[in-house]
């Protein structure tokens, strides 16, 4: 029933609908059993389910650029869960799940050099900071109704109780941790370059990724 309810929630999320007019582009359904699978190959240490996450992987970032870093985040966050939870095989296993992960991007990574040309010979632009701040999320609009990344009272009230109760509904810490390190990251990207505080621009951890990361500063929002 929970898996039922989070998979609903998951799929019929508002911001599905708000960009409704790209929904054959944004397949987002493999990108949950990159999770599921590290979920039992950290539980198993069966090397099935450790393909099964690099394959999910490769799937997943050949949908679009935007999707792969997401994936690319996602798996970031749970190898990094797992080497600061878990005992010596844990974390072996986080380890291999971040091996998984990377392979998985190799095909995006290869497909990828033609861009990369272009973009050197500044066929491919940049985009300037403007669009970055203007597509970028503020707190707010996790919480008002009326913006797309409002999940619903439902939901929220769910991950509340999940989280006051993880010991009965998650079962195991590395999962909340899991759990809270993805909505996190997740939300502090989402927020752009900066985050207003009393007047103050405070720096996030978006541009350093723009500048590092191969292909981001290609992206508009």
């Amino acid at each position: 029933a929970a898996g039922l309810v989070g998979g609903a929630i998951y799929a019929f999320a508002p911001l599905r609908f708000d960009l409704i007019g790209t929904v054959q582009h944004v397949n987002v359904a493999y990108l949950p059993l990159v999770v599921l699978l590290a979920d039992h190959y950290r539980r198993s240490g069966r090397p099935a389910a450790l393909i099964g996450v690099a394959a999910a992987t490769a799937m997943q970032a050949l949908c679009s650029y935007y999707l792969a870093y997401v994936t690319a985040i996602a798996g970031g966050v749970l190898t990094t869960v797992g080497l600061a939870m878990g005992d010596g095989v844990a974390r072996r296993r986080a380890l291999a799940l971040g091996g998984a992960a990377v392979v998985g991007l190799v095909p995006l990574a290869a497909l990828s050099v033609p861009y990369l040309a272009l973009h050197a010979a500044a066929v491919v632009p940049d985009y300037p900071a403007v669009w970055l701040r203007s597509a970028a999320a503020t707190p707010g609009w996790f919480v008002r109704r009326d913006m797309a990344l409002f999940l619903g009272y439902l939901p929220l009230g769910l991950a509340i109780a999940g989280v006051l109760g993880w010991r009965r509904v998650v079962g195991e810490r590395w999962r909340l941790a899991l759990a809270l390190g993805l909505v996190v990251v997740g939300a502090v990207l989402a927020l752009g370059p900066t985050l207003p505080v009393a007047g103050r621009e405070l720096p996030l951890p978006y541009p350093l990724l723009q500048e590092g990361v191969p292909r981001l500063g290609f992206l508009r929002d």
